[in-house]
Formats: C-alpha cells, structure tokens, sequence
C-alpha cells in the first residue's frame, strides 16, 4: 500500500582500525522513499527507488563500537517510478531494500568522483582516453601524486604518454586526455576489457575501460563506425519470492541465456538495473539500453480531451526530483561500455522536466545515444513499443518493446501450446524484416523474464499476464528462447534443403552474415551427412573454420567434393570462438532442378541468383544451373558447367 511506512534495524560494529577516517554506509536501492538513522541520530533521505546513494555516518559513530542502523522505507503516493495516485487512495505498492547495502571506510584523502570516456579517430583505429575526477585532500595527505596504469584485456601494462597526477589541496578536479595507439575496440561480438588503475595513497580504484563509440549516422546507428542492428530483448521480471531482488548469480544467469539466445542488446525497462548487470554486459558482451527511474508518468483526459490530471513530467516542483535521479543513475553506470543509450522516460507523457532531463545528459555524457516514449523529437534515436506487425518504421527507429511474448491468453495457450510456435515464426519473419529494413535500429522482446511474485497473502501477483519472459520467474528456459535462438540467428543457412552439386564439385551451401563485427571466418561449422535410410550411420563429417564473409554479406561454406545422394541428410552446427553454439541447422539434399528445390533459404529472400565464393586458389560463381571455377594462380576458368553440360568458355 502506497504511503505506508516499512523499518528495518541491524546492529552493526565498527572497526577500531577506522579511526580517522570516513565511514559510509551506500545503499544500492530502496524502494522508494527512504529516510537512514544511526543510533536513533537522522542522517538523511532519499527518494528513489532504483538509484544508489551513500551516507557520510562519520560524527555518528565511534569506531570500536557497536551501532544500530534503522531504515524507514514507503512506496510514495508521488513517486516517479510508477503511476501516481493522490494521498490516502488505496493503490499497491513496492517498499524495502532491493540491493545490497555496504559499510565502509576511507582515508580522509580519497577520491569522491572518477569517469573515463573514450575518443576514436576518423579511421577508428586509434584513441584518446579522456580521464576525469574529482579527490579530497586534507592537510595530513602523505601521497604527493595520483597514479594511473592501464591494463589491456591480456593483463598487460599499456605505455601511458601521462600518469602521475599531482596532488594539490587548493585544485581538487583534474582531468586528462591520453593518446592510445590501435587499443583492441570493445563492441558485444568482441567485448575487449581494458582495467583502468587509479593509486591515491593507500587507496587503489579499479575501472573497465571499453574504447568504442557509438554514433548515428543518417537513419542509422553505428558501433565504432559499423552499422549495428540490435537483436534484443526487455528486462522487466521479478524473482517468485524476494521481488525485484536478484543475487549476482541470477543476474550472471540472465546475460549468460541473453547471449545463449543470439540476443546482443537489452533495455533496461522503466527503470535502472543493478550495477552487476552492467558489469556482466560489459563482460559478455552485450549492448544496454538504461532507462531512467520515470515510469508511466501519464496525464488524464476527460470525455471531452480536456485535460483534468496533470504528468509530474510537466510539474515543475518535480524537476529536482528528475533531474537528482538522472544524476544518481549517469554518475554510477557511465564507465559501463556495454551502455549505449541513456532513456529519459517511459511510456510517458512529454514535459519541462523531461526537456530538463535530456538537457543535463547532453551536457554530462554526449559520448551515448538518447531515446524515450513517447516523444521522439529531441532524441538521438526515435524510440518505438509495439508497431503493428506488418509496420516498419524508419528514421533511426528502435523498437525498444515489441512482439510481446503471447502470455496475456492464458486459456488460449492451454488450449492451443502450437501458439508458441506460432509466436516463435514470428520473431523469425519479423526480425528477418527488420534487419533488411534501412532505418530500423533494432528491437527488444518484452519480456526477458517473468513478472510473477508470490504475495505474503498466498495469491501469485502476475499469474494471468506477467509469464511474459523468455525465461520463467526461477530463470528456466521456455520455448520462446530457444525459438528467439533460432529467429535472432546471425548466421543463416537454407531452411531444410540444399540441391545436389554436380559430379566433381563441392557443395556450396548459401550462407549470410547477419553478425554486425564479426567475419565468418572467425566462426567454427561442425558437420556431418547420414544416409537417409540408415540416418545413424555417418557416412561422411568434419570441421572448418567459416569462409570469408564479411558482416552483411552472403556467400557461400563449402563442403567437400565427393558423391553427394539424394535424401542425405546434413547436420550443420555453428560455433563461436568460444565454441558455444550459434545455430544449428539440418539440410536435406535434393535433385537438382526439381521444382521441391524452388523453395526459399532462411535469408528472408529467395537464393541470389549468382553466389560467389572462395578458397584459398579458387573463386567460384554458381547457382542451380551454372557452375564456374576460377583459378585465384592463373586467373583461369577450370572448370565450367551449364545444366550439367560442359562449358569451354577460356578465361580469364
């Protein structure tokens, strides 16, 4: 219930060893409001409900001893995190702590605020390290200077044209720009981590360093200039049992099915995610969108469209509000490289505070793309929920909740599972869309995970709507991941058939790089053919590195020559670096010609009608009827076929 005060006491020790220093206690989220006390002394409030914030319990401790630490905590009628409601009205709410809480200390010289950009040249080949902080240094400091190292994603120590800072009491904010020669780029297909090292007396800061840029150009969005689509889905799931609490494991689980799933971007729906998210991203390898914590902040209309409720995102009383939370979110999460897009609101109606938001973000942090629902005028990226299924929008648009997972027909779904599938088919053909569509950014699946919570009450909050996830509220794959697996796949081969070569030729099966950073020949094909009476017999397998294909592009894998049957069956499966599976695929062969073989690869289109591709000596150009190999040594044709006959057409 909205407004009704929730406390929480722990007695806690201090340690001796502490005195002389400042003691913090930092509260990594409290739902919503929340007022600290120590020893019965008020230290301060908060207001809030997904931003970190510390407390300074210095003057209310003494070190040795024992303290108690109290927190009063409310869902506020006026909070901006879910819609409004007005004192006193009977309304559900959230209240307590959702993350962790710390106590610790720090010499009375100590740095208060560290940030990093980073700067790509025109070729995107080189960097410069943009460092800035901000350090207290009382009288009594014994360090003389602020050292930087840097490590590189081996763990080796890269050459620093700068790094000893000189420590001056009167000057506390110093800022450095440092020239970095070819750093290996972070993007989510190749996420290279750099660790940034900072030595301020007996204090060490450890922070991960991504350099990468992100960019629009035209209707576009680019990754360290390379258009990037985003495959992507939205988080916005609670634990069964605990909420809106989630263990670092849970969290690790989550990025680890994401990146399972072919999935290289999720929204950080309505609302800001731990920071440990954010670290597994920047680990993994995924792109995150953050929204920050103003959600439905939503005017109302009487009959006549005059307006009787007036959006806290037009309330001018609210603009600190707004303005304190997005300073809170920016000064945590932006040394994240994972993050490239800050949202100022969703699913909310347009105001000063919102102008006021974006203003700050442009000012703080222009290194990130801006989106937000619902207005898209002043945004980088033109934020779009749910488009019609045969709608494609563009203009930089992303899709930043689409193609809810079919959860809100639960009869139906009891009825007819096959609607699963159904769904599965449409991510498929939708995101094959979305990709060939100039303009569209990308999109994320509402829902990464259920909303589902077992209330104290005994009843399931979320049990006719909120199994929208990909995953189920204990984190367990459902059908929809696998079939997301199978639609985002960026590595796409024929569906189902593949026509027989002619005799004395490889096998060239089409195939499209639907990576953004990677060439296929980074990518691993495992493969084997059974007969097809006799499918458990292997009648022939093997292992190649993938061909030369760049991001974008479609060529061809080839398998080699030998008798290849009609009714082969071949099983393909598509390994990463790390020889996780992409994609598998099963291909049948059938005769060439035959009107069976008109059917349509899993491109989104039909098979080009000429395919070029290459080994090490030869290139090659074919398609159902016309076969022709190049020499790459004499620049020859050698041989050359047209409906199985023979061709003399010289070269080169």
């Amino acid at each position: 219930v909205r407004d009704k005060p929730f406390t929480y006491r722990k007695k806690v020790h201090i340690p001796q060893g502490w005195a002389g220093r400042q003691i913090f206690l930092l509260f990594g989220m409290i739902y919503e409001y929340a007022r600290i006390y120590v020893n019965g002394q008020y230290i301060r409030s908060h207001k809030g409900a997904f931003t970190t914030f510390d407390c300074d319990i210095t003057a209310a401790v003494t070190p040795g001893e024992q303290v108690e630490v109290m927190v009063c905590c409310l869902h506020s009628h006026d909070g901006t995190m879910d819609h409004i409601s007005s004192a006193g009205e009977h309304v559900y709410g959230h209240a307590g702590i959702i993350d962790d809480v710390m106590l610790y200390s720090v010499p009375s010289s100590h740095i208060t605020h560290l940030a990093y950009s980073t700067e790509l040249d025109e070729a995107y080949t080189n960097a410069i390290l943009h460092i800035e902080m901000e350090y207290v240094c009382c009288k009594h400091c014994v360090a003389d200077a602020i050292r930087l190292s840097l490590a590189d994603p081996e763990g080796n120590e890269v050459s620093l044209q700068e790094n000893l800072i000189p420590v001056y009491a009167e000057n506390t904010v110093y800022s450095v720009s440092l020239p970095i020669s070819m750093p290996k780029k972070w993007d989510a297909e190749h996420p290279n981590c750099y660790t940034l090292y900072v030595h301020f007396g007996d204090l060490s800061y450890a922070v991960t360093v991504g350099f990468r840029s992100v960019e629009r150009k035209g209707d576009e969005m680019y990754i360290n200039g390379v258009k990037t689509k985003l495959r992507g889905a939205a988080l916005y799931g609670y634990d069964p049992i605990l909420g809106r609490v989630f263990t670092k494991e849970q969290l690790e689980k989550i990025v680890v099915s994401a990146k399972w799933a072919n999935i290289n971007f999720l929204r950080s729906s309505a609302y800001p995610e731990r920071a440990m998210l954010y670290e597994l991203c920047d680990r993994y390898g995924i792109y995150v969108e953050v929204c920050m914590p103003m959600n439905f902040q939503r005017g109302a209309w009487d009959s006549r469209f005059d307006q009787k409720v007036r959006p806290t995102s037009n309330l001018p009383e609210f603009e600190e509000n707004y303005l304190t939370q997005t300073a809170e979110v920016i000064e945590r999460d932006r040394n994240h490289p994972s993050i490239i897009i800050w949202e100022y609101g969703n699913e909310s109606d347009w105001g000063m505070n919102f102008k006021s938001v974006l203003e700050y973000i442009a000012k703080e942090d222009p290194t990130r793309l801006t989106a937000g629902t619902w207005d898209n005028r002043f945004t980088s990226l033109a934020s779009y929920h749910y488009p019609q299924c045969d709608e494609l929008i563009s203009g930089a648009a992303l899709y930043d909740e689409y193609a809810h997972v079919a959860t809100h027909a639960m009869k139906t779904l009891k009825r007819d599972p096959g609607i699963r599938n159904a769904w599965g088919e449409s991510i498929r053909h939708g995101w094959d869309a979305i990709y060939a569509s100039a303009g569209t950014v990308g999109a994320a699946i509402f829902a990464m995970g259920d909303m589902i919570i077992e209330r104290p009450e005994g009843d399931v909050f979320g049990a006719q709507y909120g199994q929208w996830g990909l995953l189920d509220a204990w984190l367990r794959e459902k059908p929809e991941l696998w079939l997301v697996k199978k639609g985002y796949s960026p590595v796409k081969l024929p569906d189902k058939i593949i026509r027989k070569p002619q005799q004395g030729m490889p096998l060239a099966i089409p195939v499209q790089n639907r990576f953004n950073h990677t060439n296929l020949s980074e990518i691993h094909f495992i493969w084997s053919i059974t007969a097809e009476k006799n499918p458990t017999t292997i009648l022939d397998h093997g292992e190649c590195s993938g061909p030369n294909i760049a991001p974008g592009f479609i060529g061809a894998l080839l398998l080699p020559v030998r008798e290849y049957h009609v009714g082969e069956q071949i099983d393909i499966s598509v390994l990463d670096e790390s020889r996780q599976e992409i994609d598998f695929y099963q291909v049948k062969i059938i005769e060439t010609g035959t009107s069976e073989a008109e059917g349509k690869p899993g491109f989104g289109k039909p098979v080009p009608p000429v395919l070029l591709a290459q080994t090490e000596d030869e290139a090659i150009i074919s398609n159902d009827r016309l076969h022709i190999v190049f020499s790459k040594k004499k620049g020859l044709n050698i041989p050359a076929s047209c409906d199985g006959k023979e061709l003399r057409i010289g070269g080169p």
